[in-house]
């Protein structure tokens, strides 16, 4: 069985309308018979019509005015779940040539430490296995070895301000990086207003986690900068 939703307001002016007319037949059998009505010149008879229904006309119209009203916002929350829904389709689409280059960024990051995460590794590294496993898509690969990185096997955090600022290479790879993912996350912001996708972004994926480790060297820098 279909079950036919009236809105409340078409309700409310449905029942007024149905009182006002019992209450209008029962004032004019009350007054005059229905023949004495229909006597009456036009003039009279038109006189009294638009003045009793010019309630209903009013009540009419502001119940009109009001459900206008919220189709017209209802409209507006369609339009910007329209518009959310494109910027966060365009930011997915650009997101994936953000996290190809950030991949190439980590990949020169990871090659200019080599010998440093070598010393660490019980096999040999195999640059040339990684560089095809990051073009056939896996782009986080590099990020992954220098997370890796970031803890000795019995879980203490190592020094990352060697990896990241002790050379000129390294310091410009990690602005590079720094600079790109901080527009990510602009972007990210933009697209989706509850912030989910930026905390996503920040919080959940291998490059938010490499940039917080970025960041937190960079405090490092400046302390000892500080107390030197």
């Amino acid at each position: 069985m279909i079950k036919i939703k009236v809105d409340w307001r078409i309700l409310t002016g449905i029942i007024i309308s149905v009182i006002w007319l019992l209450v209008l037949s029962f004032f004019l059998v009350q007054k005059m018979s229905w023949q004495q009505f229909s006597d009456l010149p036009l003039d009279q008879i038109d006189g009294f019509l638009s003045g009793t229904f010019s309630p209903l006309a009013f009540i009419w119209l502001i119940i009109g005015f009001f459900i206008q009203q919220g189709e017209i916002a209802e409209n507006a929350k369609n339009i910007e779940r329209q518009a959310e829904h494109s910027n966060l389709d365009n930011f997915l689409k650009m997101s994936e040539i953000v996290y190809r280059h950030l991949g190439v960024i980590t990949a020169y990051l990871y090659i200019s430490c080599r010998e440093d995460i070598q010393e660490t590794l019980d096999t040999p590294i195999d640059i040339d296995d990684k560089w095809a496993r990051s073009g056939n898509g896996d782009y986080g690969i590099f990020a992954r070895g220098l997370v890796r990185y970031r803890f000795f096997d019995d879980g203490r955090p190592r020094d990352m301000t060697k990896i990241f600022f002790s050379t000129e290479i390294r310091q410009s790879h990690s602005s590079n990086y720094q600079r790109i993912f901080e527009g990510l996350l602009v972007k990210a912001k933009a697209s989706d207003c509850t912030g989910s996708l930026y905390d996503a972004l920040n919080e959940g994926t291998i490059w938010g986690i490499l940039y917080r480790m970025l960041k937190e060297a960079e405090l490092e820098v400046g302390k000892r900068l500080n107390t030197a």
